[in-house]
């Protein structure tokens, strides 16, 4: 508090050195922390004396003061904006009245006013007010100031001596004495007494304490509320209002606790809450509460006694019950909980048991059970089932060093599997089923890696495929009647091959790195592309929208100009004019400029952002200085506009990522997408089903069946 009024109160412009000066007024070159009241040093131990002036550039008097004995005995600072009063002190010292200061805003408007005084056994006291724009008080308050003795000889520690003034006091000031708000209106707001404690916390922070009685009003002048404080916390009996003066609340306070009945009301005079604080019944953090609609009826109870025990209960406004919990050891630990619908029907059931075993179960409106949940520290269960009884789901895990299991069903409502999924320890077999009830898949996998016979068959139960794998590779080939992917578009295929191509040539992939610095072998990158096409065919609809292509058979045009520094000592410029013709990239003209140049240009559609080509260009082709001509799209009206949709490219933060991998007669894909990393494995022949079916986890539950041939 203290250190905030400095700042507010005492705070005045420092010199600028723009200004010609009668008088040096250094405000740190002091003995004392206030501002008023300390003294003020021409130099070394010599204290200010005489009239001190500073002008502004126009030679004005913007700062005045008069010293006595290095003390400030009168001040009179304007703003240089509109030369109006800024500060008017004057020191008195006569009877009890030790000076006055006056504080103006830019217009001259009175903003705060301060009266010190000796008062409280003759210590330094001031009296601070604020004032609306209007003239009206806004808050009245009083401060005192603490002598050094009396610090010291209530626990203070000893203050640096260079804040202590000429008459012994340092910085604390502590409020004191009636505090008034008002509003803008002239009515009271509130009204406050604070009684004087001398004393420090431990933490350095000056102490005070509310006392006697506090009011506070409407702007109506209504009272708000009363009550009393005694040493700073709240004591007897405090009162609330409604604007219109009809009594709001009621509460009583013993020992900064509360006691007996607390009530609020509703606007109609009806009690609205009832709490009853009693510490030797009830919980003293939570008390027993009683809540009522407007029209009396009781809407909710919690009761918690003293030993942690008790019960919330809350009711529809006819009086129904509608929830209920009920406490072994306080508020935080529901030992049971009901719920019910409108009907009365049950709706939701819970129970917490020792070591933190729980149990749920859950009832549609009509009474069947929905869900069936059991926790506990070694084993979990949990059962669903459909509104006509049958089960909808099912799954349970055991957790333990010597026995680790579990098991996960999905049925359809006619009472149909549709999954079923065992594991354990690393183990784990999976089984899925066609709507009909034919079993559609079944394997097995070791530390997610699969493992045995692969099977399937279709929806009338005909074997569609056999294969056998171990660590994830499949072993030879077995009976598979391949499924129709959907088909890529030329404009898909085009462009993908594009996408490629680039990659590979921005990126430097390569098959041989020490002769082909740039470039891969026409093999390996029909060998790639084939891989990425038909991991596109099974790519879901969703991805469209994250891969490089372009939106639309339309797209823009990027015009790319190069400049290339022809260096013959440079093997990349050859390797990169070889790309060039490869390309059909126009070479344009010949410059000299400090050597050789050669200027050209290529032209490409949207399926790379302009940034992301040059980001590359300056990361891997130092030597080539690259800028873009963009050819807008133009909708049927004729106005050229760039579609959101045309912004989502692939650039340096993409969200696809491509890793590819040859190995004899097996290629791995690796594919991080924003739905998590997918794998694909491709061979030879073309068949991998579990690439194409199990990784993009389709939802079996809904009853979704792959086209078959």
């Amino acid at each position: 508090m203290k250190r905030l009024l400095q700042g507010t109160i005492f705070f005045f412009c420092v010199t600028l050195n723009s200004f010609a000066q009668y008088c040096q007024f250094d405000t740190y070159n002091k003995k004392g922390s206030l501002y008023f009241f300390a003294t003020y040093f021409e130099s070394l131990n010599k204290p200010r004396e005489g009239e001190c002036l500073m002008l502004d550039g126009q030679g004005r008097v913007y700062q005045r003061r008069i010293f006595k004995n290095g003390i400030i005995q009168e001040e009179y600072t304007v703003h240089l904006e509109s030369q109006k009063p800024y500060t008017i002190y004057k020191r008195i010292d006569q009877d009890s009245i030790i000076g006055k200061a006056q504080f103006f805003d830019v217009l001259g408007r009175l903003n705060q006013e301060v009266l010190y005084y000796r008062g409280l056994g003759n210590r330094r006291c001031w009296k601070q007010s604020e004032y609306y724009a209007n003239g009206k008080t806004k808050h009245a308050t009083s401060y005192v100031m603490i002598p050094l003795a009396e610090m010291l000889s209530n626990g203070y520690p000893m203050p640096p001596d260079h804040i202590i003034d000429a008459e012994g006091y340092a910085d604390d000031i502590i409020p004191w004495g009636w505090d008034l708000e008002y509003h803008e209106n002239g009515k009271i707001k509130s009204k406050k007494y604070r009684k004087l404690i001398i004393a420090d916390n431990g933490s350095g922070l000056d102490q005070y304490a509310l006392n006697g009685r506090t009011v506070e009003f409407y702007e109506n002048g209504q009272m708000r509320l009363c009550g009393y404080y005694k040493d700073g916390n709240p004591d007897s009996l405090w009162q609330y209002y409604f604007p219109n003066g009809k009594e709001s609340g009621v509460k009583m306070y013993r020992y900064n606790m509360g006691y007996g009945v607390w009530r609020d009301f509703h606007p109609n005079g009806i009690t609205s809450f009832e709490t009853y604080y009693n510490e030797d019944i009830y919980d003293p953090f939570t008390p027993h509460v009683k809540q009522f609609n407007e029209n009396g009826v009781l809407v909710s109870e919690k009761w918690i006694d003293s030993k942690g025990k008790g019960f919330l209960r809350e009711y529809l406004d006819n009086g129904q019950l509608i929830k209920e919990e009920i406490y072994e050891h306080g508020p935080r630990e529901v030992a049971k909980q009901r719920k019910f619908y409108k009907n009365g029907q049950l709706q939701l059931l819970y129970y917490l048991r020792p070591i933190n075993d729980t149990s749920m179960v859950t009832y549609y409106e009509n009474g069947q059970v929905e869900t069936f949940v059991s926790n506990g520290i070694h084993r979990n269960f949990q059962e669903q089932y459909f509104p006509n009884g049958n089960r909808r789901m099912r799954f349970e895990s055991v957790n333990m060093l010597d026995n680790r299991y579990s098991s996960h069903q999905l049925y359809q409502e006619n009472g149909r599997i549709l999954q079923d999924v065992k594991s354990t320890q690393d183990t784990v077999i999976h089984a899925y089923y066609f709507v009909n009830g034919q079993m559609r898949q079944t394997f097995r996998r070791e530390k997610t890696l699969l493992e045995g016979n692969f099977l399937e068959w279709d929806s009338l139960g005909r074997p569609m495929t056999q294969l056998m794998y171990h660590k994830g590779i499949r072993r030879g080939s077995g009976l598979v009647k391949k499924r129709t992917p959907r088909l890529l578009s030329e404009h898909e295929k085009t462009n993908l091959e594009r996408w490629w191509l680039a990659c590979l040539e921005v990126s430097h992939r390569t098959d041989s790195p020490n002769t082909e610095p740039y470039f891969l072998s026409k093999d390996s990158i029909q060998v790639y592309l084939q891989v990425l096409q038909s991991a596109m065919e099974y790519m879901p609809e969703e991805w469209k929208a994250e891969i490089p292509l372009v939106s639309s058979e339309q797209g823009r045009k990027f015009i790319y100009r190069f400049v290339l520094k022809d260096n013959p000592e440079d093997s990349l410029f050859q390797h990169w004019a070889d790309y060039c013709k490869s390309q059909n990239w126009k070479m344009i003209k010949e410059e000299p400029l400090n050597g050789t140049w050669k200027t050209g240009e290529f032209i490409t559609s949207d399926f790379f952002s302009p940034e992301w080509i040059k980001q590359k260009f300056m990361t891997t082709h130092p030597n080539v200085v690259l800028d873009v001509q963009i050819q807008p799209r133009w909708i049927p009206n004729g106005e050229a506009r760039v579609l959101e949709s045309d912004k989502r490219r692939f650039d340096g933060s993409s969200t696809v990522d491509l890793d590819i991998t040859r190995m004899s007669n097996v290629v791995l894909l690796n594919w991080n997408t924003p739905w998590g990393v997918r794998n694909f494995t491709f061979y030879g022949d073309d068949i991998e089903p579990f690439n194409r079916f199990f990784d993009w986890d389709i939802p079996r539950s809904s009853g979704f069946e792959l086209p078959w041939d």
